[in-house]
């Protein structure tokens, strides 16, 4: 591709004019030519695994088949679907289907590890890899650029004079400079996929935004110009309200990560990758919902989120057990770690229900009906055997916490997975 390449005439004179082309893909060359690595594995060594992006990769695996979601042509003409692509019940009105997911190319390895498209990942991962731009190349401990590499990233290349002047390009994609519908000074590109992500860099928020349908062009696509104003909105309410700091500064601006248990995998174009369930959060409004179980789990993930949570639930009641008769009869040493644990595998189990529920009511129900029958029915009703009982049975005893830790297992090994979603 690349001897064909430069027997090609250029289309313009060279820093003339912003032209959308090929340059990343003869960039990926040049790097495994550099490093004498497959452009994959590089990938791999230098970003994916550094910054955590586990579900990120030119193909997906076997076993993540079913979390590949259909992509859809929203054309009029349907100039982004076969004729003999057949829809399914699940389609969109006014959409015909583009590539379904379970028989599509991306669950084949590519002849092509191209440099500027074909990466799955879901938003999870993107956001992390936004969020390691936004940090100027590092992610918290994690440093996969200098900082003056990640600023030339998020700059304008551009010759004086250059045509296109509502774009800028930076050392690793588009930046939408001068868009009406982003914030001025935003780094933004949006994918084929009616995709899209943004770093405010002033105000110290990214975002990730993703749909799975094909417009034609992102002239074409609905969804940016009202997300921006919706988003803008909020932040001016809350600015006007005078909380004005959010989960990642100033502009109380905050992403929250996937939270259907069972996503499907969504794809992207070059620029960006998908997920099925997205959600922004802005301008958090009191310190309990920056504590609460969803914020938790949107920020540290489904199992740090859980211990996070779990941690400031047993803390709630260390006071008691200290200074008050809170304990069952047992010395602190071995009831608090017996507590400990056992509110650690509860709040594995609240999690997942919070998550697939999308309510706190069988998080209630649960908790409720715990310390009804533990506190008020079986403790009471066992026989005791001398001192020893104290040290088994309730709260602070053995058995409880071995039993709810054997359930949080469980419900540990159905967390939800992050969709993933592919290059177009």
């Amino acid at each position: 591709m690349i001897e064909r390449v430069a027997e090609i005439p250029l289309a313009y004179e060279p820093g003339t004019v912003v032209h959308y082309a090929i340059g990343f893909d003869v960039m990926g060359l040049v790097i495994e030519r550099v490093t004498g690595k497959r452009y994959d594995v590089f990938l791999h060594e230098r970003l994916f695994e550094p910054l955590d992006m586990r579900s990120t990769g030119f193909r997906v695996e076997a076993k993540d088949m079913k979390r590949l979601t259909t992509n859809y042509d929203a054309t009029p003409q349907g100039v982004n679907s076969a004729p003999s692509m057949a829809n399914h019940d699940a389609t969109p009105h006014g959409m015909r289907v583009a590539d379904a997911g379970a028989t599509s190319d991306w669950l084949k390895q590519p002849t092509l590890l191209a440099g500027g498209a074909g990466l799955v990942s879901t938003a999870r991962d993107f956001f992390r890899y936004s969020g390691m731009l936004l940090g100027e190349g590092t992610l918290g401990r994690a440093r996969v650029m200098k900082p003056e590499t990640a600023r030339l990233a998020l700059s304008d290349l551009r010759p004086p004079g250059a045509a296109d002047p509502s774009e800028g390009v930076g050392a690793g994609s588009r930046a939408i400079l001068l868009n009406p519908t982003a914030p001025a000074g935003t780094f933004s590109s949006a994918g084929a996929a009616s995709t899209l992500f943004w770093i405010d860099a002033a105000r110290g928020g990214n975002v990730v935004f993703m749909a799975q349908a094909m417009w034609g062009g992102p002239a074409n696509v609905p969804y940016p110009r009202r997300l921006i104003a919706a988003i803008e909105q909020e932040a001016r309410r809350v600015r006007r309200s005078g909380r004005d700091r959010g989960a990642f500064g100033k502009a109380g601006m905050a992403l929250s990560r996937p939270r259907r248990v069972h996503p499907p995998l969504l794809r992207a174009d070059g620029d960006d990758a998908d997920d099925h369930e997205c959600r922004s959060r802005i301008g958090r409004r009191d310190w309990m919902a920056r504590l609460s179980r969803a914020a938790m789990v949107a920020r540290f993930g489904f199992t740090g989120g859980s211990l996070v949570t779990g941690a400031i639930w047993a803390a709630w009641h260390m006071p008691l057990l200290f200074f008050a008769d809170y304990n069952g009869g047992t010395q602190w040493w071995f009831s608090m770690p017996c507590f400990f644990l056992m509110v650690i595998g509860l709040s594995i189990i609240l999690t997942w229900l919070r998550l697939a529920s999308d309510s706190v009511w069988p998080c209630a129900i649960l908790h409720a009906s715990h310390n009804l029958f533990i506190q008020g029915v079986f403790t009471p009703l066992t026989g005791s055997s001398g001192s020893v009982t104290s040290y088994v049975v309730g709260e602070f005893g053995v058995a409880v916490p071995a039993m709810v830790l054997l359930f949080a297992a469980a419900f540990w090994r159905l967390r939800p997975a992050p969709t993933m979603a592919r290059g177009v």
